[in-house]
């Protein structure tokens, strides 16, 4: 047993629009967040280099482990 309503097509249209739409009441000004204003502090260079240190620590234990 199908108990689903049917919509018409206006009525489909209507909801879609309601979806979305923001959230009523929230005026988003990233540029007055304090998140968006704040700089970097260079976290996003760790991480080339982290990967650059094991790929060689790994090389040294596997080049002087052989022996």
């Amino acid at each position: 047993m199908d108990t689903k309503e049917s919509k018409t097509p206006k009525e489909l249209k209507e909801l879609v629009e309601w979806q979305c739409e923001p959230e009523h009441g929230t005026d988003s000004h990233p540029e007055e967040q304090p998140e968006a204003q704040r700089s970097d502090n260079g976290m996003y260079r760790l991480l080339p280099v982290a990967v650059v240190v094991a790929i060689v620590l790994l090389l040294a234990f596997w080049f002087f482990g052989a022996r």
